[in-house]
């Protein structure tokens, strides 16, 4: 199972690059957009700005549950107990993982609960004050630029969807396999 949740750890990864790579299609589509002079004659290609937007916030969602199984998944892979991988795998280059997810993904449980359950947290005042802040602002998933924005129990949470953090899901993926070189994994293919 272990190595399974390997092979996903890289599909997740993969999964947070096509968010990404959709982002910056949309992006590229609005930005042809307002390059656009003639307005009568493209009226309904202009009218296809909000799709676009809609397409970069389904992205910035998708994002969101891609960085959580991924985190989740490493964390299935981290507590495996098999004494014979737990002899052979190089531990201090998990730890390293879990260093950088602590440090850079540290709110991803509640991102995807908030783009997960939206509707719960706003189907009544009690559910609503229990998420916003101050009792009053409550984020269901606020995108600016590439930064992707929530509320969860009365505290802001937020990831980047970009292409430093598609780099570093990678990175982890390659240290992780890397950690499992004396199981013979590592020189297993994932394509």
């Amino acid at each position: 199972m272990v190595f399974y949740s390997i092979v996903m750890l890289d599909k997740y990864a993969r999964d947070f690059n096509a968010a990404h790579a959709l982002i910056g299609f949309a992006e590229a589509m609005q930005s042809k957009i307002i390059a656009i002079e003639n307005w009568e004659f493209d009226h309904a290609f202009k009218n296809n700005a909000a799709v676009y937007e809609e397409w970069k916030a389904i992205a910035a969602r998708d994002g969101a549950l891609s960085l959580y199984h991924f985190c989740t998944t490493f964390e299935s892979i981290r507590a495996a107990n098999a004494p014979t991988l737990t002899k052979a795998i190089d531990h201090e280059m998990i730890q390293e993982v879990a260093y950088v997810i602590r440090g850079k993904f540290a709110g991803y449980r509640a991102i995807r609960h908030t783009v997960s359950h939206t509707a719960d947290f706003t189907r009544n005042y009690k559910a609503f004050v229990t998420h916003a802040v101050d009792g009053t602002t409550f984020i269901w998933g606020q995108l600016v630029g590439r930064r992707y924005t929530v509320t969860y129990e009365k505290s802001h949470f937020s990831y980047a969807l970009d292409r430093a953090n598609v780099e570093t899901l990678l990175r982890l993926v390659g240290i992780v396999r890397e950690a499992f070189h004396n199981t013979g994994f590592a020189k297993q293919s994932l394509s």
